[in-house]
């Protein structure tokens, strides 16, 4: 029920220049490497772990620290 809708499906890193972008390559194993991973927005995230905490009975005070 979570809302991870969106999968990662291309990767590309670059080495910013004043002048130009050079690529770098993703190696399999790296932290870069998101194959298999899902773009979150943390918006939507938060509003659902905010429903999921209510329904287990937690009190929640939105606006305040």
């Amino acid at each position: 029920g979570a809302p991870v809708n969106n999968p990662v499906t291309k990767d590309r890193f670059y080495f910013l220049t004043k002048t130009s972008a050079i690529p770098i390559p993703i190696i399999k194993g790296l932290p870069m490497y998101n194959h298999g991973n899902y773009i979150v927005r943390l918006g939507k995230l938060v509003g659902w772990l905010g429903e999921q905490a209510e329904a287990a009975g937690v009190e929640m005070y939105p606006a305040t620290a």
